[in-house]
């Protein structure tokens, strides 16, 4: 998570970096850009009016689409500029919008001086030449550049650089031999290369073929670096990529689709003309995309139209295909032709539709919602997962990972009280908490962010984050009882390891002294025995004095390591003794047992005396009461002790003290409770709640008979 914090904050930095201009220097260059470009643009269309030629001329030349990309190029980049004057693809989209501007207006200035009115103007000639080779900057920056620099403005990494220059060495070698080659230009067939080097053709041939081999590698390449950046980016810096493939898909389309349909359905067509309207409608997409991806990527959501753009686009290809088939193997093996195979091609399309189209709307889905019509599978993923899961602090982050990649979300967070949050993805604000019961108690949440700005969550996704919570739910509840018995033992080791060293100095400081005492004494004793009868008398009553003390120092530490009331007396006797004990001061103690209290756990009966002791010693010590009520009820495997008082209470701002935490833990132990109110009655309650194991009650009573 560190590291995916620190990328999106250098992400933020950078596009707040971006956003504030250098200087006025910008807008005027990029305002410069839009009028040449206009200028340019208008310019080679209305010497295209001159020339007579008309809009499916000016489509199959790719006239028109030199001028429309021109003008689109030029304002998206602008655009971007304005916004964004550090980032480089703005003044990549002006550079191309006059790169594309310039062979159009060449192009019609060379037609109108040498075909339409020879000689009416000068310089036909050198615009005829400039016509043959100044589309290949244009062509290079888009095709190479563009896809290379989207969308920061800057490569994936420095040893992208090496694209950028095979891409300009290619640009170079392919300009050059466009440029002396001898031949005449493509949209002026009566019009030879002024500037032609005819002994220089072979090697001209050769540079020509170089550079364009260099050039498709680069634009490979480029195409390449949007792959790799998409891999390594986060699902905030893949939505402008998705903007840009999405963008290309329609031009691709128009490239392979369009000719691979005409050629099919219609072979009679012009495949150029049909390409040449393909990439006139579908290019000026690519520069809108490009825009709304660096500068407005947030108001749409891209995904929605990738999934309805897919399956619309699979069915078409599916169904055109599907229906090409048909008609061509009915009509090859039943000699059907005219409205006999169309009818039978259009049953077969209409009866294969809808089947069809649930398969491709389920695998987009898959591909844009992930599993979420799925929750079989889903499930199945997430019980594998947690199967190979070793260390308990890994479930909850399996958990998060797995239910963000199965709905394709960008964040995901497990939520517990005392606990940080377990996160998966990149932090974005929460749509969608469902809480994480276990046992009926609700211990956590999920908490899930949109997969786009304002967008919901449907019914399937409720559904099988539903049973995700429920999964999810009931291995935090694991996890948390295993953090609980690694603490619970962690503190058993220390706690019995303290005893044996209280044990090991009282035994040490304390009776091991006495004893050693007591051997010097009768030493002493003995000796005085044969010379003064008195004073061996007086060091065994010394003798005798130190024995009982002895004695009484190993009572009190059999008494610490358990009341030796409870062995004589039993829980019931113990705790009505501990009650006579505190009835001082003008407190009148009461004690109640309901149910036998005989035999019972050693433990429990342990943990009931202390916290019977601890909360009368806090009643006598701070409660300021007169009465005070100690209830024991054994019911249903469960010992409920109450102890209630009608002292002053406990303050709303009390800290918890030692005994109070001391209380707690002895209940939680033995897996019970104990809690501490102020009931509106007034006084205080304590209620110490610890179950019981079912054989405890009913097997032999394990205090030694006196």
């Amino acid at each position: 998570m560190a590291t995916s914090d620190t990328a999106d904050s250098g992400a933020r930095t950078d596009a707040v970096a971006s956003r504030a201009p250098r200087s006025g220097m910008a807008w005027w260059l990029a305002g410069a850009c839009v009028a040449a470009t206009v200028v340019l643009a208008g310019a080679a269309g209305a010497l295209a009016a001159v020339n007579g030629i008309g809009w499916l001329r000016a489509t199959t030349d790719f006239l028109l689409l030199q001028v429309v990309l021109s003008v689109v190029f030029a304002g998206v980049g602008a655009l971007i500029i304005a916004h964004r004057p550090t980032n480089r693809v703005g003044w990549l989209l002006c550079a191309a919008a006059v790169g594309m501007a310039v062979p159009a207006l060449t192009g019609q200035y060379a037609r109108l001086a040498l075909v339409t009115y020879p000689g009416a103007v000068p310089g036909g000639r050198i615009a005829a030449w400039l016509s043959l080779w100044t589309w290949v900057p244009g062509f290079t920056l888009v095709l190479v550049g563009l896809p290379l620099l989207f969308p920061d403005g800057r490569p994936p990494s420095v040893r992208w650089h090496a694209v950028g220059w095979a891409g300009a060495a290619g640009a170079v070698l392919v300009l050059a031999a466009q440029a002396l080659a001898p031949g005449a230009a493509s949209n002026l067939p009566q019009v030879g290369n002024p500037f032609a080097v005819a002994e220089i053709a072979p090697v001209l041939q050769v540079v020509s073929i170089v550079g364009w081999v260099m050039l498709l590698a680069a634009v490979t390449a480029a195409l390449a670096s949007v792959v790799v950046r998409y891999r390594r980016a986060g699902e905030a810096q893949r939505r402008p990529l998705k903007w840009f493939a999405y963008a290309a898909m329609f031009v691709l389309l128009a490239e392979v689709g369009g000719p691979a349909l005409t050629l099919l359905l219609a072979p009679g067509l012009d495949v150029r003309a049909v390409v040449a309207v393909g990439e006139t409608v579908t290019a000026p997409l690519l520069a809108v995309a490009v825009g709304v991806a660096i500068l407005r990527d947030r108001l749409y959501d891209i995904d929605v139209l990738l999934s309805r753009t897919l399956v619309y686009a699979v069915l078409t290809a599916a169904v055109v295909g599907l229906y090409v088939l048909v008609v061509g193997y009915f009509g090859a093996a039943f000699q059907l032709r005219g409205d006999a195979i169309s009818l039978v091609a259009a049953g077969v399309v209409a009866v294969a539709f809808q089947p069809l189209r649930e398969r491709v709307q389920r695998g987009v889905n898959r591909l844009v919602y992930g599993q979420r019509d799925e929750p079989y599978a889903a499930l199945a993923r997430l019980g594998q997962r947690l199967e190979s899961t070793l260390a308990p602090d890994t479930v909850l982050p399996t958990i998060a990972a797995t239910v963000r990649e199965s709905l394709r979300l960008p964040y995901v967070a497990i939520t517990m009280p005392d606990a940080a949050p377990v996160e998966s993805g990149t932090p974005r604000p929460v749509e969608l908490r469902i809480p994480l019961v276990a046992q009926r108690r609700q211990i956590g949440e999920l908490a899930l962010a949109a997969r786009s700005p304002g967008e919901a969550f449907g019914d399937a996704d409720q559904r099988l984050l539903a049973d995700f919570a429920r999964q999810a739910g009931i291995a935090a509840h694991a996890v948390r009882l295993t953090a609980d018995l690694q603490r619970a033992r962690e503190r058993l080791v220390a706690t019995r390891e303290e005893e044996r060293r209280r044990l090991r100095r009282d035994l040490h400081d304390g009776l091991g002294s006495q004893l050693a005492s007591h051997t010097l004494t009768l030493d002493a004793a003995r000796r005085a025995m044969g010379r003064d009868v008195r004073a061996a008398d007086r060091l065994l009553d010394d003798l005798r004095a130190q024995t009982e003390a002895a004695v009484a120092d190993i009572r009190r530490l059999i008494g610490d390591l358990r009341p030796a009331t409870l062995d004589d007396l039993g829980l019931d006797g113990a705790l009505r003794e501990l009650a006579d004990r505190y009835e001082v001061g003008g407190l009148q103690v009461h004690f109640e047992a309901c149910g036998p209290l005989s035999p019972l756990p050693a433990a429990v009966e342990v943990a009931a005396y202390r916290i019977a002791q601890e909360a009368l010693t806090n009643v006598a010590r701070h409660a300021d009461a007169h009465r005070c009520t100690v209830h024991v009820t054994v019911r249903d495997d469960v010992l409920t002790l109450t102890i209630r008082d009608d002292g002053q209470g406990v303050s709303g701002g009390h800290v918890d003290g030692l005994g109070l935490a001391s209380m707690t833990e002895r209940a939680s132990e033995l897996g019970g409770s104990c809690t501490v109110q102020a009931p509106a009655s007034g006084g205080t309650d304590v209620r110490a709640v610890i179950p019981l194991e079912q054989e405890s009650l009913h097997g032999p009573d394990p205090r030694p008979h006196r």
